[in-house]
C-alpha cells in the first residue's frame, strides 16, 4: 500500500522484566518511551502532514508536546482537531505560536479541552496569503499536566468536530497526512532513568 501506516513500538515487561540499575547496585525508577514507526512517511513522500510530538513525563508534570508541519506550503488555512484522554492528560493551554494570525482565540476552549480532551484549532492567514514553512516547522506547542497513572496514552486526531483539512492559496486541498503523538507516564519522570525509542518514518 502506499497510504501512510504507523506501528508502535514500545518496551516491555515480558519475557525479562524492565529493570535499571546505577553504580551503587540499586533499582531505579525508569520512564519509557515508546515511537510510532511510520510507513510511506509523508515527510519523505511530499504530502502536507501535521505531526504532534512524543514526550516521557512524571505523574503531577507539566510539559508541552510540538504540532509540526511538513511540506507546508503556500497554505492559507487549515483545521484540526486533537484528541487525548482527559483523565491522564489534563489540557493548560497552548504556547509558541508560529504562523501568521495564529493566536490563542484560533483554538477551542479550556473547558471543552480539559472536559472531554479534545482541543480544535482554525487557522486563516488574513488577505488569504499563502504562507510556507519549513519541514518539521512548529505550529505550536499544547501543554499538559500529566494526571493520570503510569502508562501510555496517544495524542491523535479526530475526525469529528473539526476534521483535518488544509487550503493552498490555489484554492486547492492537498494531500495529508497525520502522525499522533504518544505520552508515556512513569514514576521515573525527570529524577529517575529514562529510556526512549527515537521514531522513525520509512
Amino acid at each position: 500500500s502506499t497510504a501512510a501506516a504507523s506501528t508502535s513500538v514500545i518496551f516491555a515487561n515480558s519475557p525479562t522484566p524492565l529493570e535499571v540499575i546505577n553504580t551503587n547496585n540499586e533499582v531505579v525508577a525508569a520512564g519509557t518511551t515508546g515511537a510510532q514507526l511510520i510507513l510511506n512517511d509523508p515527510v519523505t513522500t511530499g504530502d502536507l502532514a501535521f505531526m504532534v510530538g512524543d514526550d516521557n513525563v512524571g505523574i503531577g508534570e507539566q510539559f508541552c508536546v510540538p504540532l509540526r508541519a511538513s511540506h507546508f506550503t503556500n497554505l492559507i488555512g487549515h483545521q484540526l482537531t486533537l484528541t487525548w484522554d482527559p483523565a491522564a492528560l489534563q489540557y493548560t493551554g497552548v504556547q509558541s505560536l508560529n504562523l501568521p494570525n495564529l493566536t490563542t482565540s484560533s483554538f477551542g476552549t479550556l473547558a471543552e479541552a480539559q472536559t472531554a480532551g479534545r482541543l480544535r484549532m482554525l487557522w486563516q492567514n488574513t488577505g488569504l496569503t499563502g504562507v510556507s514553512l519549513a519541514n518539521g516547522a512548529t505550529l505550536a506547542e499544547v501543554c499538559f499536566t500529566a494526571i493520570g497513572p503510569e502508562g501510555t496514552y496517544p495524542i491523535d486526531f479526530s475526525t469529528e468536530v473539526l476534521p483535518v483539512e488544509a487550503v493552498d492559496a490555489n484554492y486547492q486541498n492537498p494531500l495529508l497526512e497525520t502522525v499522533p503523538g504518544t505520552i508515556t507516564i512513569g514514576a521515573g519522570g525527570q529524577d529517575g532513568a529514562s529510556l526512549r525509542i527515537v521514531s522513525a518514518g520509512v
